[in-house]
């Protein structure tokens, strides 16, 4: 599952003995091949990093789907309660820590693409101290999570219950610090089939370790929770391992820092990771936000389960999409820190054109009538008729919010490879809180839409995004870019790009 890349100095050993640096493309060369590429090659060159990355990702959801459907055959309310907990957890734990890795995404691509192997190692030490520091902060907030609940729910039962889920989800985030970061540096260097294995390997291990704890062991629903805990210790165990035996570890948390100090190194990192954790959050906390007040609606268990459900649909087949997103920042990102313009434009058109056609192949899954059902009973046993008539319904607006989603998120792989969180920031606030979550809560609550109301209205702000962002893209100065991103991410001096 190893895949080779350039050497991180004059000889690479490996399992097949010593070579040296003259056996392989430099980093920088191994862009410009796309420089008169067409789409269709381009996405040829793509494929082979896209494929494992949408495998490594969709057992990755999975785990996540896996511990909900294990709740969601103890009861409705169990569910629910897991639902709740789950996406506290992601709004003030999750999307936070993983935002923050953003900016890592950025930095070790873009130093991959300059042959800077070296400095890869140093950013990934800096971003998981950058995570730990601000884990104890998130910590804190989650500890309240019980009184949070209480407060904001109608029924106590509910928020006691997705209390103690959220208790026992901590420690799931200390191994993301580690686990998300380790996946950014190897994806960087074009490094997809081990995570995708490892994920493989881990979900059969999560579904055994789920039952055990919920029905051997008699956990109960936390048990659920427990087990997404051990899910997070299995791949970082064997992440670990698969760096160690590969020989990669200099290129993945070695190397020397260009910043000469702790502080300095975490400074320059905050630069970017902030306005990627602000882009991240943007949206992400939209989604959840709908999720906490759906509990507001009448017959909460009801329709906070329809949208728990409705959006862990969504988050399974939109990982298309975010594969091919990390893949087309990672080549961005490359191309721009090797100097090349003209490829990082190529694969961000290519990015674009791709878009409407994996939705069409998502759209198919989502509206066929027999799909829809066996959809709804991965989460459900079928017996409430009322909630799989709210779920069926809402199957055919998650159909819609995948087209502008989709497409957004691919331009948000280009956005970052070329480092214009910034930009994302601004776009992200207006088109969800300015927009979308106001339009959601008028239908859902003064229309008295219900469930179906809060994601029409959720689907605006995709939809404003996919604009915005493909306006941005259009109207940026490849050239200017390329050689500034080049020169930074090679180690000389260079000032930032004015609309960075």
């Amino acid at each position: 599952v190893h895949q080779p890349a350039p050497p991180i100095s004059a000889s690479y050993h490996t399992a097949a003995g010593s070579r040296t640096a003259a056996d392989f493309p430099t980093a920088a060369e191994a862009p410009t091949a796309a420089d008169s590429s067409s789409p269709p090659q381009n996405l040829g060159a793509m494929i082979p990093m896209f494929v494992p990355l949408l495998l490594n990702l969709t057992c990755s959801y999975a785990i996540n789907v896996v511990s909900l459907a294990f709740t969601g055959h103890l009861g409705k309310t169990e569910l629910a309660a897991a639902a709740l907990g789950t996406s506290l957890v992601g709004i003030l734990g999750k999307t936070i820590l993983f935002g923050m890795v953003g900016g890592l995404d950025t930095l070790a691509s873009q130093a991959y693409g300059a042959g800077n192997l070296e400095a890869i190692g140093a950013h990934f030490r800096t971003a998981v101290l950058f995570l730990l520091l601000h884990s104890a902060p998130l910590f804190a907030l989650l500890a309240a999570a019980p009184l949070v609940l209480q407060e904001a729910e109608a029924e106590d039962d509910l928020g006691y219950m997705a209390g103690r889920y959220v208790r026992c989800l901590l420690p799931a985030l200390l191994f993301d610090c580690f686990n998300r970061p380790l996946n950014a540096v190897l994806v960087a260097q074009r490094i997809s089939a081990p995570q995708m294995t490892i994920q493989m390997i881990v979900l059969p291990l999560h579904i055994a370790t789920n039952y055990v704890l919920i029905h051997v062991l008699g956990l109960g629903y936390v048990g659920a929770a427990v087990a997404y805990c051990c899910a997070g210790a299995y791949v970082l165990a064997m992440t670990a391992a698969y760096v160690l035996c590969a020989g990669l570890g200099q290129r993945v948390w070695g190397g020397k820092s260009r910043h000469g100090s702790t502080w300095k190194a975490l400074v320059s990192f905050a630069r970017l990771s902030y306005p990627s954790c602000f882009m991240r959050c943007a949206e992400s906390w939209g989604f959840s936000i709908m999720t906490v007040a759906a509990g507001k609606l009448p017959d909460p268990g009801t329709a906070v389960a329809a949208v728990s459900i409705s959006f862990n649909i969504y988050g399974i087949l939109y990982m298309a999409f975010a594969a091919f997103a990390m893949t087309a920042g990672a080549r961005v990102g490359n191309s721009l820190g090797a100097g090349s313009a003209r490829a990082a434009r190529h694969y961000a058109l290519t990015a674009l054109c791709v878009a409407p056609v994996l939705w069409l192949l998502v759209a198919t899954l989502l509206l066929e009538p027999h799909s829809q059902h066996w959809l709804a009973l991965i989460f459900t046993d079928g017996s409430d008729p009322e909630l799989m008539y709210h779920l069926k319904r809402m199957l055919v607006l998650v159909a819609v919010l995948e087209l502008c989603d989709g497409s957004q998120v691919i331009m948000t792989g280009v956005i970052q490879g070329a480092g214009k969180q910034k930009l994302g920031v601004i776009v992200n606030i207006v088109a969800f809180y300015i927009f979308a979550i106001p339009v959601a809560l008028v239908l859902a609550f003064v229309l008295q839409w219900g469930v179906e109301g809060m994601y029409t209205g959720m689907c605006l702000g995709p939809a404003i995004q996919a604009v915005s962002y493909v306006t941005i893209i259009a109207r940026l100065n490849w050239r200017e870019e390329a050689k500034l991103i080049a020169a930074r991410a090679a180690g000389r001096p260079a000032h930032p790009p004015a609309a960075a």
